[in-house]
């Protein structure tokens, strides 16, 4: 059963044969809100606004009865989708024989049923993919890398883990906000898309925050239509049937969290990537308070680079436009001029630093250094701020 749709009530059979008598071959229906049941005119439409739930149809699902005939017969069937920037409603071809066999499946689920069953299947098919889209944002190179896909249905939220790049993120979904959802191919992988009023976006290793109202979720069902069709009825199913929408988040621990490097660990790790695939020549190691990493290059006779951790990013300056030949480069990038460069005339202050890294020898070796930086930033103390006027 579509998300809000409206749903046919035939008359009583005692009106039924009345109006038989008089009028014959003659049809009725009558129309009510698939969300709260309360009667409506039948010259209500989709995209109409319900008088008593306030909610927007986005189907509508009819049947009409002839009164010399007591079988219903069903209308053509359509799939109404929710266009996502004028919120008017529009009209796709016939629904699939895959989508009607999922919307009969889960028609009689319980919300329990619904939950037991999308925990069990999500993360089955959870896939890799690049994205070089303006709705999902833009690395330096113009394409984000998601990964790392986990799901689970907890408390009335989809909660999905993923890493963004750099980031690694967990998006809280709740169930009763979905608006819509749609599984399409995009360049071989099939999304999953969810439009919520209030999806809540936390990073675990940074700690921050953010609210979004949509979420594109990489789901490669290696082409299984048919799952791909119970994975987004189902989790339609369960926005009509979850919990009311509560705003306290439930629980959730990633991996990361249960396992969180220390400090110590964080810089030994990171500086041994830099020192193994920099080249001879070049040392880097962190300074005394551990508040920087400095970089030591044997031909600058004791001098040596300062680039201060808080607020620094590292940055692949070719992303997927290096041209052929040349090797891969890194870049940290200061919010400041804050990185110390020595020349001979003294120290100059910069906010960019190239370094020459040969990254290629390792999967996702720069995003994994950045959650390093990252692990590293949240865990340095807050610097101490002296009271004194001078």
């Amino acid at each position: 059963m579509q998300f809000f749709a409206l749903l046919p009530i035939l008359f009583s059979l005692s009106l039924t044969i009345n109006v038989q008598v008089m009028v014959a071959q003659t049809e009725v229906v009558s129309k009510s809100c698939g969300k709260c049941g309360g009667k409506v005119s039948t010259s209500f439409q989709v995209g109409d606004v319900c008088p008593h739930c306030r909610v927007t149809w986005g189907a509508e699902n009819t049947s009409t009865q002839s009164l010399d005939n007591l079988n219903p017969v069903p209308a053509p069937s359509t799939n109404i989708f929710r266009n996502f920037t004028s919120g008017r409603s529009q009209t796709e071809p016939a629904i699939s024989d895959e989508t009607k066999s999922a919307r009969r499946k889960f028609s009689q689920y319980s919300y329990r049923d619904i939950e037991n069953w999308l925990n069990l299947n999500l993360n089955k098919f959870a896939g890799e993919h690049t994205a070089c889209n303006s709705y999902l944002g833009s690395t330096y190179s113009g394409c984000r890398d998601y990964s790392g896909y986990k799901f689970s249905i907890d408390d009335g939220f989809l909660i999905v883990e993923y890493s963004a790049d750099q980031y690694l993120k967990v998006d809280f979904i709740p169930l009763r906000q979905i608006a819509d959802c749609n599984t399409k191919r995009y360049k071989g992988v099939y999304e999953l898309r969810t439009i919520s009023s209030d999806i809540t976006s936390t990073y675990p290793i940074t700690g921050k925050k953010s609210k979004n109202n949509t979420c594109l979720i990489g789901f490669d069902v290696g082409g299984d239509d048919i799952l791909a069709a119970e994975i987004s009825e189902g989790i339609l199913r369960a926005a009509v049937v979850a919990p009311v929408f509560a705003h306290t988040l439930p629980a959730y621990t990633t991996a990361f969290e249960l396992q969180r490097p220390s400090l110590a660990e964080s810089y030994e790790w990171l500086l041994g990537k830099l020192n193994k695939y920099s080249g001879d020549g070049v040392f880097y190691r962190t300074s005394r308070d551990t508040r920087s990493i400095e970089i030591v290059y044997k031909s600058m006779a004791g001098q040596f680079i300062t680039i201060p951790v808080d607020g620094i990013v590292l940055v692949d300056i070719w992303g997927a436009y290096r041209p052929i030949g040349q090797r891969p480069m890194l870049e940290f990038q200061a919010q400041g001029n804050v990185i110390q460069i020595p020349n001979s005339g003294g120290i100059e202050y910069e906010r960019r630093y190239k370094i020459s890294i040969d990254f290629d020898r390792e999967k996702d070796l720069v995003s994994r250094m950045s959650r390093a930086i990252q692990n590293i930033q949240s865990l340095l103390p807050p610097l101490q701020k002296t009271e004194e006027r001078f």
